[in-house]
């Protein structure tokens, strides 16, 4: 289920980083919450 997470949240990185309005703290900060929160 970690490992699962983990791809998930890689995925949702991978898609926000590809929009230049995010802000790349926010991202991150988004993509590594769910795993940190469920784990």
């Amino acid at each position: 289920i970690l490992l699962e997470e983990k791809v998930k949240a890689a995925i949702d990185f991978d898609f926000a980083r590809d929009d230049d309005l995010v802000d790349p703290a926010k991202v991150r900060e988004l993509a590594f919450f769910p795993p940190v929160t469920g784990g």
